[in-house]
């Protein structure tokens, strides 16, 4: 689990790239996994190793046109309350 809280997530660098990420995704709509949806397996580990994923249990499956997608278990979304 992440241990250093900042204003935006761990695993991105900086709050500017977080902003970008951000931006990006008002047009992408990344639903309720936010920026683990374009996350990577790779990523992931690497972040996990550094201890900077806050979601290490995040899931990965080939979406119907055949992008990669991180998913988050229901049960951290639900307990973060981004999900209905």
């Amino acid at each position: 689990m992440a241990t250093e809280k900042k204003s935006y997530p761990v695993c991105f660098n900086s709050k500017r790239q977080y902003a970008v990420w951000e931006e990006g995704a008002e047009d992408s709509n990344p639903g309720d996994s936010r920026y683990c949806t374009d996350c990577t397996v790779a990523y992931q580990r690497q972040m996990i190793a550094q201890h900077r994923c806050a979601h290490p249990c995040t899931s990965f499956s080939i979406d119907k046109d055949g992008f990669l997608e991180g998913r988050r278990r229901v049960e951290d979304r639900v307990r973060l309350k981004e999900a209905a």
